[in-house]
């Protein structure tokens, strides 16, 4: 017995008074109530019982009718493997399986990041300027070929001439490269001055190993290394401890 077949079941309150169980019919009217739109029947109750997940209108009217919160509801449902969770994301969402696991396994500042440029400043926007371009790169040679035949049947038509030139202007490609770009630019513009992002930031990397200033006389001079394949790890200790034995004097 599923949670949404226990609420049904569980004696609630209505009116002050404790009810007996609410027959699946009484259920179907209660939530149709709540809901606008397609309604529901009996066996949408019934495959949800049996497992089926509800829509998120449904989720809600389950939760107006029983006066739970969602997150009740959802936290009594038995718990999803993580390639179904990534695979409910996806359909809900509209996207790839892939793009999903993608976020999903971002590092957390990265995350961080994200949603600061999606919620924030508007990164989504850049879809809207790459679609004008998809669809003006397409359509541009069809254009041309329709224009060129055209003027071989109405000679002299200037307006189809100056339709022909406009669309095979490189300047209106040039313009939506430029809308594209500049809104990248823009977004991590505004990203970068993030006051908040800045000073999370900071005070992280204030705990990184090197700290403070790194003055000329802390750097290998060339003489440190016999060849080009001095390893990396040798070059990063020598800094170190140039910096340590600095900061012993200070």
């Amino acid at each position: 017995m599923n949670i949404y077949e226990k609420l049904r079941r569980s004696q609630h309150k209505n009116n002050n008074e404790m009810e007996k169980e609410m027959t699946i019919t009484e259920l179907v009217k209660k939530i149709n109530k709540e809901i606008d739109g397609k309604k529901l029947d009996r066996n949408v109750i019934n495959r949800i019982e049996a497992g089926q997940e509800p829509t998120l209108t449904q989720l809600v009217a389950y939760s107006k009718v029983f006066n739970v919160s969602t997150d009740y509801i959802l936290n009594n449902v038995s718990p999803k493997s993580d390639t179904e969770t990534i695979k409910s994301i996806a359909d809900y969402l509209g996207l790839s399986d892939a793009t999903i696991e993608e976020i999903a396994e971002l590092k957390p500042d990265y995350k961080m990041i994200l949603d600061k440029m999606v919620s924030r400043y508007c990164l989504l926007l850049v879809l809207s300027e790459i679609r004008n371009l998809l669809g003006y790169n397409y359509l541009q040679p069809h254009l041309t070929l329709k224009f060129d035949e055209k003027r071989k049947w109405l000679d002299g038509a200037e307006i189809d001439q100056f339709l022909n030139d406009a669309v095979n202007d490189k300047a209106v490609s040039v313009f939506f490269n430029e809308a594209v770009n500049k809104r990248i630019e823009q977004v991590v513009k505004n990203t970068m001055e993030d006051k908040e992002l800045q000073e999370y930031f900071g005070e992280l990397d204030k705990n990184s190993k090197l700290q403070g200033i790194l003055r000329a006389e802390h750097l290998p001079k060339l003489g440190d290394f016999e060849s080009k394949g001095s390893d990396d790890n040798e070059t990063i200790d020598k800094i170190k401890e140039r910096i340590d034995k600095k900061n012993e004097v200070t």
